[in-house]
């Protein structure tokens, strides 16, 4: 459990980083600002960002707003409620599906809220497509990895993606966990 929650923190904090510089798709960028929510996010006062956020999609022309949306989605799942997060993230990817950091938040929320083996190979593509967008991305390798684990997938590709987001995470946390559990467990000889 530590892990997992770890993990959400770190990939919480990665999603920050990238929405703020990320482009949004608005047409009057003063009408859908998100400074009133990133305020309140900043200050770890989530339950007021989201009211912030949602105040602003309210506004006319703002509804469908991507950066919006995915500012609400980063705080819903920073806030644990990766049913909310999903949503948001699939309503961001619907409209841009070539954000990566969007189809990386989709996947985890998803694998979070995940109750059948469809709902983790949905998980499992839109990690894929993260991936495939930025494949320098190590939480959305991660992603992959525990997606994968859960889905009981060979040793081999959940290893391959929990040793990739190692070995590109600078701090080189990413997959750590994983390959200790995992090197306890298993002859790592046996894999190339």
């Amino acid at each position: 459990m530590n892990i997992l929650l770890r993990t959400s923190v770190l990939l919480f904090m990665a999603i920050t980083v990238v929405a703020i510089a990320a482009p949004s798709t608005r047409a009057m960028a003063a009408t859908c600002s998100t400074a009133g929510g990133d305020h309140y996010a900043d200050k770890g006062m989530l339950k007021h960002a989201v009211v912030a956020y949602s105040a602003v999609l309210q506004k006319p022309g703002c509804g469908k707003d991507t950066h919006v949306l995915f500012q609400r989605a980063r705080v819903y799942f920073a806030a644990g409620r990766f049913e909310k997060a999903a949503q948001d993230f699939a309503a961001v990817v619907g409209q841009r599906p070539t954000w990566s950091k969007a189809q990386a938040g989709l996947a985890w929320s998803l694998f979070k809220t995940s109750s059948s083996k469809a709902d983790l190979l949905t998980a499992e593509a839109a990690a894929l497509e993260a991936i495939r967008l930025n494949p320098s991305d190590h939480y959305a390798w991660h992603t992959l990895g525990s997606i994968q684990e859960k889905l009981e997938r060979p040793l081999y590709t959940f290893v391959r993606a929990y040793r990739t987001a190692w070995q590109m995470d600078s701090k080189k946390q990413k997959g750590w966990d994983e390959l200790i559990k995992l090197n306890a467990i298993f002859d790592w000889s046996s894999i190339a």
